[in-house]
């Protein structure tokens, strides 16, 4: 988009806010990020004070699913949790998600993390997680499409005997 001419980027998947604010700010071209917001304090400081940097809207990911599994705790019972997400680094979005499952297990003591899978091939992880571990209560998955996670579960017969939770980014 910078080597087009454009005056402005509205960003909605970023990777690195610092790195795309620098291509942006040596052309002369206004970033705004929609769709997250940038968790990391070191790269917030990073780009804040840039007269190209207009800002970022979006969820709080690492909210949306510290919530979830508090949920999945308390209303539901959940004792047992796997996940499923991108590996580390992919995208600030994930990592979020990742982080507030950590935090909520940590914080909830009567749920247990038995199981994760790190991989670009979410239905593979998924699939592995529920052949390994047949008995978790829940599965979240931080990315891909709800398909590609849900039918793992559905193929082992597990459809409403273990509660998924998901994300729709379409």
């Amino acid at each position: 988009f910078v080597s087009a001419g454009v005056n402005g980027i509205i960003n909605g998947v970023t990777v690195s806010a610092p790195v795309e604010l620098d291509i942006c700010a040596k052309s002369n071209v206004y970033l705004a990020i929609a769709g997250n917001i940038i968790s990391d304090p070191e790269a917030y400081a990073q780009i804040k004070d840039s007269p190209y940097y207009v800002g970022a809207v979006g969820n709080v990911d690492s909210a949306s699913t510290y919530d979830m599994v508090t949920y999945l705790v308390k209303s539901r019972g959940v004792k047992k949790l796997a996940l499923v997400n991108l590996p580390a680094g992919t995208s600030n979005m994930h990592d979020g998600r990742y982080e507030g499952i950590i935090q909520a297990v940590k914080d909830n003591p009567e749920v247990t993390l038995v199981a994760e899978s790190r991989t670009g091939n979410l239905t593979e992880g998924v699939q592995n997680i529920v052949a390994q571990y047949p008995d978790i209560d829940a599965l979240i998955a931080c990315a891909g499409g709800i398909e590609e996670c849900m039918q793992p579960i559905i193929s082992a017969g597990k459809a409403g005997k273990i509660l998924f939770g998901g994300f729709r980014e379409e």
